[in-house]
């Protein structure tokens, strides 16, 4: 009978622990969309600054680009060409064309 009793208690608490769980789960999901949205409304205005001669930083362009919904293999040859910049600065117009032409600027 204790055994039982225990094992309907210890059932119990994990049905309240589910149920509650996903109230938790949707405030932390709140926040991260609006987070997501901040952040998302700020990033053009850097972004675009980024993606000038004059912004230009060939780490935060790769690390934007890493961040991007781009496929993996549009980051993989993007942020080799802003590496390739770092080399030969002469490939920065078309380096930057490329990006802008890729994440729809």
């Amino acid at each position: 009978c204790l055994a039982s009793g225990l094992s309907s208690v210890g059932n119990t608490a994990a049905v309240v622990v589910v149920q509650r769980l996903p109230l938790e789960l949707s405030s932390v999901s709140a926040a991260a969309d609006a987070a997501a949205a901040e952040a998302a409304a700020a990033a053009p205005e850097g972004m675009a600054a980024l993606l000038t001669p004059e912004g230009f930083d060939a780490d935060k362009v790769a690390e934007m680009i890493n961040g991007s919904e781009l496929s993996a293999v549009q980051k993989t040859v993007l942020t080799g060409a802003v590496s390739a910049v770092k080399e030969n600065p002469a490939l920065l117009e078309a380096t930057l064309a490329r990006i802008k032409e890729a994440i729809g600027m």
